[in-house]
């Protein structure tokens, strides 16, 4: 008996292992930088100090605490194509700390179902690799849940103090981490007991948050502002919350079905039923938030339904199912059917974004331009020419922010995405277009001016 529970507790280590394979195998870890990958290397990290990238919050691509994360890095000599190794340590760690502080409360194989089929789905494969602040968020809001709880079953000064640290790191590196924090307090107040609101510790665990909002941002508020006032997101609310939730059916798939039958009606049950109704608060912003900065209520939601099935004798048989069925969610033929669900209104967040694909091959593109005679090159904003600048050799030109380039010189290289109808380009600068090469998602015209 012994032996078996042994085994049991190292199954998550198995499923560590297949991830890891996976993406080692896949060669994820070593693809093209992506546009925002490249904004966040080249315009906000590499060559500031840690003072000028907090000072920097021009756009919320500067993820702050990330940037920062990632000059430090920089600084001890970590090469910029080993730094996606830094996301892939923050998804492992946040693993790793919701298993050890959650095994007993929830039961290691119903722990390991739910943790399992997060990790090896293809939505964790993503941020768990991608350059981006999305894994360190989870990992920050993990770590404010782990302190949260201590608080409010001890009262010790020092685990608030460490719910405020994480809070503020979390919020840095994203405004909308608040999500998450407030998927970790909902998770947080059961331990309160029914009558949290007569309890102190619970308003000094509420304040907390704001505190750590309004010391973090005060300082830059004029930037936030500017910042929030480009309403970046999507303009269907619908399709993105049509996009959350098939991310988190298949995500999470028969584990959803199975909480609802073992959910008991208590308080406990009420607080998590309303974590995973938050993505509806999308619904009061003028410009729906892009589906992925729901990212940091997952690893909260997988804690709701290994909670719920505590104790569910029929987990025991078929655990590792919703494990396969998520895994499954990286195969091409799922990944295909998934997306276009997933990008109703925007780009899939979840399963097969553009640079995520086979065709997403921006050194090949320029290697054609090499074939090609032209005076200068010009990118499409379709095309991600932020992909394309550590691979073109000349000069690449694309329309600056909230500017246009005037006009093309004859024998100009356009880069288009395949997808793009060159008669938007051709009536806008009045000339003619002529495919030259193409190369995946690319195709390189020659522009001729009447």
């Amino acid at each position: 008996m012994e032996l078996l529970n042994i085994f049991r507790r190292r199954i998550i280590l198995i499923l560590m292992g297949i991830f890891l394979l996976t993406t080692a195998a896949s060669g994820i870890l070593f693809r093209p930088w992506w546009f925002d990958e490249v904004l966040t290397l080249w315009i906000f990290t590499i060559g500031k100090t840690p003072a000028e990238i907090y000072l920097s919050y021009t756009i919320p691509n500067n993820q702050i605490v990330h940037s920062i994360c990632l000059n430090l890095l920089c600084r001890t000599g970590t090469m910029p194509e080993y730094l996606r190794i830094f996301p892939l340590c923050c998804a492992l760690l946040t693993i790793g700390l919701l298993y050890r502080g959650f095994r007993k409360e929830c039961g290691t194989l119903v722990l390991t179902a739910a943790l399992g089929a997060w990790m090896l789905s293809a939505p964790f494969f993503i941020y768990a690799t991608a350059l981006r602040g999305y894994m360190l968020a989870a990992l920050l809001v993990t770590l404010a849940l782990l302190c949260g709880r201590k608080f409010a079953v001890s009262g010790k000064i020092s685990a608030l103090a460490g719910n405020f640290a994480a809070t503020f790191l979390a919020v840095g590196v994203m405004p909308s981490a608040l999500a998450g924090i407030a998927a970790a307090g909902l998770f947080t107040l059961p331990y309160f007991g029914k009558r949290f609101y007569r309890k102190r510790n619970f308003y000094l665990l509420v304040l907390a948050i704001p505190a750590s909002f309004l010391l973090f941002y005060v300082p830059i508020f004029a930037q936030l502002r500017q910042a929030a006032a480009l309403r970046e997101g999507w303009h269907s609310h619908a399709a993105a919350l049509l996009s959350v939730t098939v991310a988190l059916a298949a995500v999470f798939n028969l584990l959803i079905p199975a909480a609802l039958c073992h959910s008991k009606r208590n308080f406990r049950t009420l607080c998590h039923l309303l974590i995973w109704l938050l993505p509806l608060g999308m619904m009061i912003f003028p410009a729906a938030p892009f589906p992925r900065v729901w990212w940091v209520i997952f690893p909260v939601l997988a804690l709701t339904l290994a909670r719920s099935l505590k104790g569910a004798e029929v987990i025991r048989k078929w655990w590792f199912i919703p494990v396969i069925l998520a895994f499954l969610t990286n195969t091409a033929p799922v990944k295909n059917a998934l997306s276009p669900l997933c990008s109703g209104a925007g780009q899939d967040d979840f399963f097969a974004p553009y640079f995520m694909r086979d065709d997403f091959v921006p050194f090949a593109a320029a290697a054609k331009l090499q074939t090609i005679p032209h005076r200068m090159v010009y990118a499409s904003f379709d095309s991600d020419p932020w992909s394309l600048l550590p691979f073109v050799r000349e000069k690449l030109y694309f329309d600056p922010p909230g500017r246009k380039i005037p006009a093309l010189p004859d024998n100009t290289a356009v880069i288009l995405a395949r997808s793009e109808d060159p008669q938007t380009i051709i009536r806008r600068f009045g000339g003619s277009l002529t495919p030259a090469a193409s190369a995946g998602r690319y195709t390189i015209y020659l522009w001729r001016q009447k």
